[in-house]
């Protein structure tokens, strides 16, 4: 049965012509690393599916032992490496290292197969996972006052140890402070709003332009946090206990009383000159606050970084109706360059043609897909999707078959590779303690049967029983 489902997957990827591979790695119960092997391809029905096809066991994860398996499945699959346009791993540098590293000896291979950082992957690392604790200082801060009684009551309470009081009364001063109070307000601000686009990227039906949009409006987010620090200052302020809080602002108040050094003046400095001395309240926004703030930016733009050369080829897509002749013809020259053997120098008049006609076509009213290999209605609601199902629904894929050879192009690349990590759940299930002898072929073809169960039930198995039926078993 298992190989059914993979002959059909295969066939599907050959019919589909372009495709996008994406590869991650997770040990089993046994401590053997199973390489998860994920491929995305566009169906004309249906659009865009990702499919899990096979775990690979390693032994190594050097950047050439990687590209060696992928290029040694393909080869055994009989599906052509040339045809690949895009591979997306996370950011691990045997993964994305510019000379030896998995995406550059298979660059090697197919000068066409793009390269594109796992987009959840690379929010996550934003610095380190802190949209993982999400959850913990959304309870921390929004249960503010619940947890300063609760410490309270366990530091006066007699009755517990004494390590246990003063580990209370150290958390207890610690959350009175007003610093750590904004420093709660400021986190739990910024990880809503990441936690929130980290589950929208994760999503299989998210397309580039949706995904590097969504990051852009969070760089946008994050630049205009260093102006709210009133705010967050104001919102800490009626959390705290006036008791606590005399006067404006208590900042720091058990430093207050220590001495202001002085800079050593040279010769010749003038003694007019005054050094500056911030408050203490100006002293945490700057060495404090806004490092946060700026280091957040930073490495957002870095990410940022790694998607805009396929942005400045497909960007243009989900305004097609508003770019004008020149902007379309640059697009088209920029496009044939990149992709010369797939896309034909005619590429410039059908562009220019193709806008015309989506004007004329409301945006929406392409049909509804069905939901297959994990794509959600996230898909349906991408303006490139829509176009792409424009061109068959209307038979025009001779009149605009370059245009419909860039829009699968695009829709074949991968965002995120969290299909393959949500393969490792299934391999947890699968195998685990009581079946940790579980043979490679078995898991792997238990897990194909377990994911891809929607192509399973509309296969017709037929040939499969008649075949086992003369088995002498």
């Amino acid at each position: 049965m298992a190989k059914k489902v993979m002959s059909s997957i295969t066939d599907e990827v050959k019919t589909a012509k372009y495709f996008s591979v994406s590869v991650d790695s997770t040990p089993d119960i046994s401590h053997m690393d199973q390489l998860s092997f994920t491929i995305r391809y566009v169906l004309p029905t249906t659009g865009p599916v990702e499919r899990f096809l096979q775990f690979i066991p390693m032994l190594s994860h050097t950047g050439i032992d990687i590209a060696t398996t992928v290029l040694d499945f393909l080869k055994e699959k009989n599906i052509s490496v040339l045809e690949c346009r895009g591979q997306s791993y996370d950011n691990a540098s045997n993964m994305s290292g510019k000379y030896q590293g998995t995406q550059q000896i298979i660059k090697n291979e197919c000068s066409e197969a793009e390269y594109i950082p796992c987009m959840a992957d690379s929010l996550n690392l934003v610095d380190t996972r802190w949209s993982a604790r999400a959850d913990a200082v959304a309870a921390l801060s929004r249960a503010h006052k619940e947890n300063i009684i609760v410490l309270e009551e366990f530091s006066s309470d007699l009755n517990q140890p004494a390590e246990t009081r003063a580990e209370a009364s150290g958390l207890l001063k610690g959350l009175k402070k007003l610093e750590t109070v904004i420093l709660l307000e400021v986190w739990d601000t910024v990880l809503e709003i990441f936690q929130s686009a980290s589950i929208q990227l994760q999503k299989p039906g998210i397309s580039l332009n949706t995904a590097v949009t969504l990051l852009e409006s969070l760089l946008q987010f994050v630049k205009d946090l260093r102006s709210q620090f009133d705010d967050f200052e104001e919102k800490a302020m009626a959390k705290c206990d006036p008791s606590d809080v005399t006067g404006k602002v208590a900042y720091y108040a058990d430093r207050q009383s220590q001495r202001i050094k002085k800079r050593k003046r040279h010769h010749d400095e003038l003694d007019s000159v005054e050094d500056v001395t911030l408050t203490e309240r100006d002293m945490f926004r700057v060495t404090a606050f806004m490092p946060i703030i700026d280091k957040l930016y930073a490495a957002l733009t870095q990410r940022l970084a790694a998607y805009s050369d396929l942005r400045e080829k497909f960007g243009f897509l989900s305004e097609i109706s508003n770019k004008t002749n020149t902007e379309l013809k640059a697009a088209a020259e920029k496009l044939v360059s990149s992709y010369p053997n797939d896309l034909e120098a005619g590429l410039e008049s059908d562009l220019l043609q193709f806008a015309h006609l989506m004007k004329s076509i409301p945006r929406g009213s392409s049909e509804s897909a069905p939901s297959l290999g994990g794509v959600k209605a996230a898909q349906r609601q991408s303006p490139e999707l829509e176009m792409y199902k424009v061109i068959p629904r209307h038979d025009m894929v001779e009149t605009f078959a370059n245009v419909e050879i860039v829009l699968r192009l695009y829709l074949c690349i991968f965002v995120t590779n969290c299909t393959g990590e949500r393969s490792f759940s299934k391999l947890k299930l699968l195998k685990n303690y009581l079946r940790n002898t579980m043979g490679q072929n078995r898991l792997s073809s238990l897990t194909l049967l377990s994911i891809e169960h929607e192509k399973l039930r509309v296969l017709d198995f037929t040939d499969v029983i008649k075949q086992f039926a003369i088995l002498n078993i």
